[in-house]
């Protein structure tokens, strides 16, 4: 991405690509992971102590960076730095919403993927908002996302999922619920 040579980020968008930081740092069990998912235009990644002293205000992001951290969010550098979201997302389209809604009803994709393909740029105009398009775009962003994101996002719905099962354990059982599993296990005998 050309962005000319010798310019350097004002102070409003080194706070912007700072804030980016702050808001992929979650996604990540730590600063050293978000680094190596930073990846410079070459494909070489950034150091965590880059990561750490723009994160802390002890350093000026750079362009490379901002490029790194845009990607990784999904939107473009412009979009980015600027602070302003120019491009169409399907998230936006009429009917991405119901589509997905669909497509996770029928377990067609995985939620995560449905997910980030929502936040994917939309280069033409879809002929329809279907379950096909929203699985198509889930697909796309499977394939073509870096493997550290797509790791991060497969751990994160995993822990998820974990901690759903978790709350459904902890709830109270209803009376009846709780009459028909004593009945299950007289029914069964001794184990």
């Amino acid at each position: 991405m050309a962005t000319g040579r010798g310019r350097s980020l004002s102070r409003a968008e080194c706070e912007r690509v700072r804030q980016g930081l702050r808001d992929l740092r979650p996604r990540f069990p730590n600063q050293n992971a978000l680094a190596s998912a930073l990846k410079y235009e070459d494909g070489r990644t950034f150091t965590q102590q880059t990561v750490s002293a723009v994160l802390n205000d002890r350093a000026v992001p750079g362009i490379p960076l901002a490029q790194a951290v845009a990607a990784l969010l999904g939107m473009t550098y412009e979009e980015l730095v600027k602070g302003k979201r120019g491009a169409r997302r399907y998230e936006d389209l009429p009917g991405w919403k119901e589509a997905v809604a669909q497509a996770l009803a029928e377990d067609a994709a995985p939620a995560y993927a449905l997910e980030h393909a929502g936040h994917g740029v939309v280069s033409y105009e879809p002929a329809a908002v279907d379950k096909n398009l929203a699985v198509d775009e889930a697909f796309r962003w499977l394939k073509h996302a870096p493997l550290a994101v797509r790791r991060e996002a497969e751990r994160l719905a995993a822990q998820d999922r974990v901690e759903a099962a978790a709350r459904r354990d902890d709830a109270p059982k209803s009376r009846e619920t709780e009459r028909r599993n004593r009945a299950s296990k007289n029914k069964r005998g001794p184990v």
